[in-house]
């Protein structure tokens, strides 16, 4: 093996929604004295969706790529065991490389859209632990409003966000019960709340030696200036905080952000939200409790914003340009 260690790490993946504090989770597991992480790397993404027809595209065909992979899996001995294997091989190497001066026995990677390449994982890398953290799905979308598109809902209508909001929780959920109880579930307010009780918890699920200096993870993970990091408020604390629990809450007081809010619920379920540890009539009542006066103007509905353009009524094309404007007006301001 390439770098430091010529045995395999254990390898540690934290899954998740995006904006649901892995950040803070990956910096907390990171700061175990056996543990090495690095900033996200989207490594896998690439490796597994090579293996799906569909889902991804290419100058060179990613049509005929998979068809052609396909063929040479035919001439490998175990065909597509044999890939993964050889798969496994390859990303330890480049794990081990990338944590060559760190002298851990695990590596954490923490890239929130594996969930899209959940079921490979499992195949490929049968020793991984997951860890699959949930968070309260209406302070994902308003985290992934404010902190990514600075206040632009029509924003999570892109395919990638639209992925984040709506795929990611059933595939996650679906993944997690696969495990059964090799799944390591925590949630992020639980998290926050009472860190102390859910670290020593994880670790020991982990087969980890709990360290309390875990929870001061100050700067011993520090990856300023990559795309991989929360810039929000990580190091703005060198320990948990349960200071942003509630702070989604503020986000649909907006009357649109408000529908969108009950209308995202709805298309994620009563069941799906309850199996995921939250209480869909809970959570929509505090909605009702955000809502203010009668909107100035009319909102839109998350099904005019699925729609093609071309299909959509003058009054809907309407209420979007008001709102281009009023996002363009505000990005002058500021």
């Amino acid at each position: 093996m390439i770098g430091l260690k010529t045995k395999l790490m254990g390898k540690i993946f934290v899954m998740s929604q995006p904006r649901s504090g892995s950040t803070l989770l990956q910096h907390i597991l990171g700061s175990h004295s056996q543990v090495g992480t690095i900033p996200e790397p989207w490594l896998l993404l690439p490796l597994f969706m090579a293996l799906r027809n569909g889902g991804w595209s290419a100058d060179f065909r990613a049509d005929y790529a998979y068809q052609n992979l396909l063929e040479f899996e035919k001439c490998l001995s175990q065909g597509r065991q044999t890939y993964y294997k050889a798969m496994e091989g390859a990303v330890d190497q480049l794990y081990a490389n990338a944590l060559r001066d760190q002298d851990c026995s695990h590596v954490l990677d923490k890239t929130p859209r594996y969930y899209h390449i959940m079921d490979e994982m499992i195949e490929a890398f049968p020793s991984a632990r997951f860890v699959f953290l949930r968070r309260n799905p209406l302070a994902v979308m308003a985290s992934i409003v404010k902190t990514n598109f600075n206040g632009d809902w029509t924003k999570i209508f892109q395919n990638d966000r639209k992925h984040d909001l709506l795929t990611a929780p059933a595939k996650l959920l679906k993944g997690s019960r696969r495990l059964g109880a090799e799944a390591v579930i925590l949630n992020y307010e639980l998290l926050v709340q009472n860190p102390e009780v859910e670290i020593n918890r994880i670790c020991d699920e982990l087969g980890l030696a709990f360290e309390p200096s875990m929870l001061d993870y100050g700067n011993k993970v520090r990856f300023e200036g990559s795309k991989g990091v929360d810039p929000k408020s990580i190091y703005q604390h060198t320990r948990p905080v349960d200071n942003y629990v509630d702070h989604w809450l503020a986000a649909y007081a907006d009357p649109q952000m408000n529908r969108l809010g009950i209308e995202y619920l709805e298309r994620l379920g009563h069941d799906t939200l309850k199996d995921i540890g939250y209480d869909a009539d809970f959570l929509l009542d505090q909605l009702k409790s955000q809502r203010k006066a009668r909107p100035i103007m009319p909102t839109v509905s998350w099904q005019t914003l699925e729609k093609p353009p071309w299909s959509r009524s003058i009054l809907e094309r309407m209420l979007l340009r008001w709102n281009e404007r009023k996002m363009r007006l505000a990005c002058d301001v500021k």
